[in-house]
């Protein structure tokens, strides 16, 4: 009998040794669980980018502050399905591109406006847990306010050139850095009797039959583009067009896109006729 209860206790304290590292082994796991944890909500604090994490079923399971003002949300949201919430943002197709992600595991971005007239760029991510399994996805909302209103400030400067071109009585075309003709006026086409589909693309030094394929005209050109050498009254006479012999003074000026620093040249014709 006592040999039977020395045998239990000893199987008793092997068991509460064994309980005593798990509990060691389970404090160590929460405290890694906790560190991590903490290591997300900083780094969720810390991005100014909107975050939005929802899981499978689309419901919310995290966000950061900035998220907040872009989805109306407040804390006791999490968990709620995201159908639920009437963010400030208009993305009528937002829960189907979610869905759309987690199934074909394809990011997708597209841009978005909130109803203040403030543009994003809405990128949908898939959420990969450690074991590289799909639960959920992560909403990230770029800032591109700033862009847009350039685009379109610079899309009205080129509209607003552009009408002025078209309304100058004297012929002019825009070459590109091949010095082919990327864009011609209204005056060009009539003058010269041309439609800007056929000189679309073509060699300053080509059209009318190679008649302005001139060495001093292609060596001025040249040094335009790359030396910015601006030149005025560059005179070329002859049958250049059939109304007969005529005299044409050509000024030209290098322009660069500030975007992609592209060379172009303007040039402009003025024509008197014999």
């Amino acid at each position: 009998m006592n040999e039977e209860m020395e045998t239990a206790k000893e199987e008793l304290q092997s068991t509460n040794e064994e309980l005593m590292t798990l509990n060691e082994e389970l404090g160590i796991r929460n405290m890694e669980l906790n560190h991590v944890n903490n290591d997300m909500i900083n780094l969720l604090r810390s991005i100014s980018l909107p975050v939005l994490i929802l899981s499978n079923d689309l419901r919310i399971r995290r966000f950061n502050s900035a998220a907040e003002p872009v989805f109306n949300l407040i804390s006791t949201d999490v968990g709620r399905p995201i159908s639920n919430i009437k963010p400030n943002i208009a993305v009528p197709d937002l829960e189907q591109a979610s869905l759309q992600v987690i199934d074909t595991l394809n990011s997708a971005e597209q841009e978005v406006q909130d109803r203040w007239g403030h543009w994003y760029s809405m990128q949908i991510r898939p959420y990969r847990t450690t074991d590289n399994k799909i639960d959920g996805v992560i909403i990230t909302f770029a800032d591109i306010d700033v862009i847009k209103q350039s685009i379109s400030v610079a899309q009205e400067a080129r509209e607003y050139a552009e009408a002025i071109v078209e309304t100058v009585r004297h012929p002019m075309v825009v070459l590109d850095s091949d010095l082919r003709l990327k864009t011609v006026n209204k005056a060009f086409c009539q003058t010269f009797r041309m439609t800007p589909g056929e000189v679309s693309g073509q060699s300053i030094f080509e059209i009318l039959n190679s008649k302005w394929n001139l060495l001093e005209l292609r060596t001025l050109l040249t040094a335009l583009l790359e030396q910015d050498k601006a030149f005025e009254d560059f005179a070329v006479s002859g049958d250049i067009t059939d109304s007969g012999k005529l005299t044409m003074f050509i000024n030209a000026r290098r322009i660069v896109k500030l975007h992609d620093n592209t060379k172009l040249i303007l040039m402009a014709f003025e024509i008197i006729v014999s």
